[in-house]
């Protein structure tokens, strides 16, 4: 088999299984892209997943800046939103990373969806982390 076409076979496989490990894994409460069965069925169900994770991020965010202004932490407010200014460029730059190595095939969006969803999830474990105690 040609090298070209091991990797249209190869490669397509790697991420369909990697996918599905991911959803199985590491994302238990949300969608189930597990039974997925089509690659368009694939890229529509993590761009949702990743579309729900975002508006997650944006929430806590939303909650975490609102518990600082309320409590008069200034400098613990514009802190925050320097470090999600930085986390939204890294965000984009590292799941545009991921994509471009797939540019041009079927299973692009489903890598970025992927790596937003998990980028994402990240960053609302760090939000609780650091700013937990704040939210009670």
């Amino acid at each position: 088999m040609p090298r070209a076409a091991l990797y249209l076979v190869v490669v397509p496989a790697v991420v369909f299984v990697f996918t599905l490990s991911v959803s199985a894994n590491q994302f238990p409460e949300d969608k189930d892209c597990k039974t997925s069965k089509t690659q368009i069925e694939l890229n529509a169900c993590w761009s949702q997943l990743a579309k729900e994770i975002e508006d997650k991020v944006k929430t806590r965010y939303s909650e975490v800046a609102r518990a600082l202004e309320q409590a008069g932490e200034k400098d613990a407010l514009k802190i925050l939103r320097r470090a999600h200014r930085f986390w939204e460029r890294y965000r984009d730059a590292q799941c545009e990373g991921a994509r471009q190595s797939y540019e041009g095939g079927s299973v692009a969006m489903t890598v970025e969806a992927t790596c937003r969803a998990m980028v994402g999830r990240n960053r609302i474990g760090d939000l609780d982390a650091t700013y937990g105690d704040r939210l009670q």
